[in-house]
């Protein structure tokens, strides 16, 4: 999808930079099965946009463990296995540069809390599955999202990685 937006005329940049974060937001929140039917683009006057997200479960809390998504040419990553420099270069093959990448991190960790509010609030679900969602959270939060930063501030800013 990120490919698409980039090389098709109408589209506007900027989606690719929205499609990383919503992949980003959903695999924080345990989508594993975002894969390219779950991504859709719509025409508008200013040109072509994502439409809004949809078919969006935390299919993790319910045993789907591997994420569908292909990450740097890895199919199957577990779940547990997502590491930092995995979604760094996600970002990177998306043809974003770091501060771009950095700057999807700081989106998320400034909307995590009220994320966990809404979730904790929520008129939907049981006590227990609003928990464990936001277990999920803070588990890839503290296990791969909160070092994406530091590992960024290891790399110059706009220097993606050489595919050779």
């Amino acid at each position: 999808m990120a490919d698409f937006i980039r090389q098709t005329p109408g589209c506007l940049p900027v989606e690719t930079y929205r499609l990383y974060l919503r992949i980003l937001a959903g695999l924080m929140f345990g989508n594993t099965d975002m894969h390219l039917k779950n991504f859709a683009m719509i025409h508008t006057e200013a040109g072509l946009r994502l439409t809004p997200a949809y078919d969006a479960v935390s299919s993790a809390l319910y045993g789907y463990k591997t994420i569908a998504l292909a990450i740097d040419g890895t199919t199957n990553i577990p779940v547990g296995g997502l590491k930092a420099r995995m979604l760094i270069r996600l970002g990177e093959e998306f043809g974003l540069p770091n501060p771009a990448i950095h700057m999807a991190i700081d989106h998320l960790a400034k909307h995590r809390e009220a994320a966990k509010d809404t979730i904790a609030q929520s008129q939907t679900g049981t006590a227990d599955i609003k928990d464990d969602l936001i277990d999920f959270m803070e588990k890839r939060w503290n296990g791969t999202f909160a070092l994406i930063g530091k590992a960024l501030s290891k790399k110059p800013y706009g220097v993606a990685r050489n595919k050779n």
